[in-house]
């Protein structure tokens, strides 16, 4: 079972209608893993973290030990949760749900972004989310992950499928190890083709940072 809750955005000055699914009883969502941006269920991972089977409760412990802290900055522009803070668990782990809006899963309108082909793909959304930069993908690699910067994810590295994952970075915790992302074509908690959600990754082997150094 699911419930829906239904609200209304600005992205680039045009109303959105988002469609939020909160999964009843949690439950990770396992389907063929899709070639270009395939990405594996977070149930096949051995991922020192909540099982994805309780996502649920790991969201309603995750809310209970909150505490409210901006980031030093967050880049939500343009994506479902616009304008929102971000809030950091005092304790994260690999399938911890986000808090608030973070912990929605988002049916997104293309109408609405700069076209970009292969909307559900994981790299159609960094790439839609800088429409100034048609090779967002191809920045330079960083040493450390900042707000806007796009991530890329080796294949089989926390999550990712066998042609490896795209995302983009939301905010980064104050120790600089957690990060939040907001990222398409994910199987977890109801998400997955052309829908969008947010996650919690970390800093490790396997995962680039790119952003624009101009």
């Amino acid at each position: 079972m699911a419930s829906e809750t239904h609200s209304g955005r600005l992205v680039k000055g045009n109303p959105v209608k988002f469609v939020t699914r909160h999964l009843l009883g949690g439950g990770a969502i396992v389907a063929l893993a899709l070639l270009a941006c395939s990405v594996a269920a977070p149930a096949t991972l051995a991922a020192p973290a909540a099982p994805a089977h309780n996502a649920n409760a790991a969201a309603q412990q995750a809310t209970a030990s909150s505490f409210s802290i901006a980031p030093s900055s967050s880049d939500t522009t343009g994506q479902p949760c616009q304008g929102q803070t971000v809030r950091w668990p005092s304790s994260i782990s690999q399938w911890t749900v986000p808090l608030g809006c973070f912990g929605g899963v988002f049916h997104i309108n293309p109408n609405h972004y700069v076209y970009r082909s292969g909307f559900g793909w994981c790299n159609w959304w960094p790439e839609v989310l800088n429409p100034n930069d048609p090779d967002v993908l191809h920045d330079a690699n960083i040493s450390h992950p900042i707000p806007g910067a796009i991530v890329f994810f080796s294949p089989g590295v926390q999550g990712a499928g066998g042609s490896g994952h795209w995302a983009q970075v939301v905010a980064v915790s104050p120790g600089g190890y957690w990060v939040l992302i907001t990222e398409m074509n994910f199987y977890w908690r109801g998400a997955g083709w052309q829908k969008v959600n947010y996650r919690f990754i970390h800093v490790g082997s396997g995962v680039q940072f790119k952003h624009d150094t101009n």
